[in-house]
């Protein structure tokens, strides 16, 4: 009886030829983040692949358009290292391939509930499912309740290529246009999330479809009172001109400054908040506005997204005082407490 012919190498399978994100590339499945970056530097222009949200959704014509990629689609679901959730004294650390069905399943006791709450409301289950972590962060075009919270507080990235390895603060990770700063071959890897003694937190959205998935505007902020004082203050705001936005010299006005905030200190901010916005929509008539505004006088949809962020920070700034009231309470759909204030 003759003998079989040798198998092909597990590491790699050859797809079937279609017209679409994957072309007629083969598909390759490595072991472990070694492999991983060594497949991803030998084949430029390679596809990472976790939970395929972001690719369908580039099927799908939602989102900006991105340039298509040529190259091999390298799959992460056999690299395990991508996949872990390890918790620290000092910081909760993430897995770029981490599902965010599992991070829910962790519980609000390890995830910092604010946080908790923000994924456990992230589209239906069948989307927590696939969507991952790392995947949501790459995303040229989700600017999710998620994000404006890693923002907030001030999440780290391990970014990885056959050459080196380096932690950044996200903020530094997208570019004005929304896209990712990796280079051919780098890959995020692992998300550090710093623990703080925060005793406020409070976080808002207000969705396009009645869900967190395609927001209009979204508010997230923390706070460490004792004594009646600020003493550390984050806020970070997310939808305006499709960008998250965290604005340090709003933080340290707000520092050490005395509860209940006067009527002085809230407009102050308010006008702060203002100036910010109007740098990042210049070459727009732009004003104030507490509802929504005329075509013919400003942008309506902007216009919207600013008055209802102003609004939701104002009502976190007021509240400072009164603990209970910011409290997040871990599970709960708190979306319909968030669209009427």
């Amino acid at each position: 009886m003759k003998g079989r012919k040798n198998q092909s190498n597990k590491s790699t399978i050859n797809i079937p030829e279609t017209k679409g994100v994957f072309g007629k590339e083969k598909a390759l499945f490595p072991g472990n983040i070694r492999e991983l970056l060594s497949m991803y530097n030998r084949n430029p222009g390679g596809i990472i692949f976790a939970g395929g949200t972001v690719i369908m959704r580039s099927r799908l014509n939602r989102g900006p358009k991105r340039k298509a990629r040529q190259g091999p689609v390298i799959s992460l679901k056999h690299v395990q290292e991508l996949a872990r959730v390890v918790r620290r004294e000092r910081f909760l650390e993430i897995g770029a391939a981490v599902p965010l069905s599992k991070i829910v399943s962790i519980g609000s006791r390890v995830v910092p509930k604010t946080l908790y709450n923000a994924v456990f409301n992230y589209g239906y289950l069948g989307v927590r499912n696939l969507a991952t972590l790392g995947g949501l962060i790459c995303s040229p075009w989700d600017f999710s309740e998620i994000l404006t919270i890693l923002y907030a507080l001030d999440t780290q990235l391990e970014i990885r290529s056959i050459n080196h390895t380096g932690w950044i603060l996200i903020s530094s990770f997208k570019k004005a246009n929304g896209e990712n700063i990796l280079s051919e071959n780098e890959v995020l890897t692992r998300i550090r999330i710093p623990y703080n003694n925060w005793n406020r937190s409070f976080s808002r959205i207000v969705g396009m479809d009645g869900s967190s998935t395609y927001p209009k505007a979204v508010f997230s902020g923390f706070a460490r009172v004792e004594k009646d004082s600020i003493e550390d203050i984050r806020l970070s705001f997310g939808c305006i001109k499709n960008t998250v936005i965290r604005e340090r010299s709003i933080e340290m006005t707000l520092q050490g400054k005395k509860l209940p905030l006067t009527e002085k200190d809230l407009s102050l901010i308010d006008n702060q908040i203002s100036d910010l916005f109007n740098n990042y929509l210049k070459g727009e008539e732009f004003k104030k506005v507490e509802i929504l505004a005329t075509p013919a006088s400003i942008n309506p949809e902007n216009a919207y997204r600013q008055a209802t962020v102003r609004r939701i920070m104002l009502r976190f700034l007021k509240n400072l005082e009164y603990p209970d009231y910011l409290e997040p309470i871990a599970g709960l759909q708190n979306r319909q407490s968030k669209l009427y204030f």
